[in-house]
């Protein structure tokens, strides 16, 4: 994953007008375990991992989060949309 793909698929995680609740995620799950293999993905299911580890509560991004994710999403995810 490229960052211009990273930042496509934050662009739709930041946006509350995008439902992501049918998106199914499910490939990515371990995604930052040593033992998971790059694997093909869409850019609207890396927003919903985006959503789910770094929007917090009350609204606000986690940048720690988001740079984890993005370091893991650049060796581990490749775009196919």
């Amino acid at each position: 994953m490229t960052l211009v793909q990273f930042r496509k698929a934050f662009a739709i995680a930041d946006d509350n007008s995008i439902d992501l609740t049918n998106v199914d995620d499910t490939m990515l799950f371990g995604y930052g375990l040593a033992s998971f293999k790059s694997t093909p993905t869409t850019l609207s299911t890396v927003a919903k991992v985006i959503r789910h580890q770094a929007l917090q509560l009350n609204g606000e991004w986690d940048a720690q989060a988001l740079v984890d994710v993005t370091n893991i999403a650049r060796r581990k995810f490749t775009i196919v949309d």
